[in-house]
């Protein structure tokens, strides 16, 4: 009995368009590392590049983990993605020259919006944060 409940709690769900459009915004933020490395191939160079990369793995994973405990089909999450993808994209536009001249709209657009995803409060449970 547990284990048929186990397994109906944990159906596979499909990916939705927003979600895709969502990685590969952040896809583009990692290449626009290797851009920002070629320009400056310095160990100077190399530390910048490792600290913008980490800057976005870490907006990534709390993104990757915050949203797996929504609901994919809640009109909220829809758009707290779309608005946090068009941010990493900003992001990612200005990583080249987040240590110059695009440094402020690097801050500005990595800042988390108020309604970016928080860890659930519900105990990571699905549909617990975002509505």
């Amino acid at each position: 009995m547990a284990r048929v409940m186990a397994e109906a709690a944990v159906a596979p769900r499909r990916t939705s368009p927003i979600e895709l459009l969502w990685d590969l915004v952040f896809v583009f933020a990692v290449t626009q590392v290797s851009t920002l490395l070629n320009r400056d191939p310095s160990w100077a160079g190399f530390g910048r590049a490792l600290l913008a990369l980490a800057r976005v793995w870490w907006a990534w994973s709390a993104f990757v983990w915050s949203t797996n405990a929504q609901n994919p089909g809640a009109g909220m999450f829809r758009g707290v993605l779309l608005v946090g993808s068009l941010l990493i994209f900003l992001v990612g536009r200005a990583l080249p020259q987040a240590f110059g001249a695009g440094g402020l709209v690097f801050a500005i657009a990595y800042r988390r919006p108020p309604a970016a995803p928080r860890p659930p409060h519900g105990g990571g449970r699905r549909g617990a944060g975002l509505g």
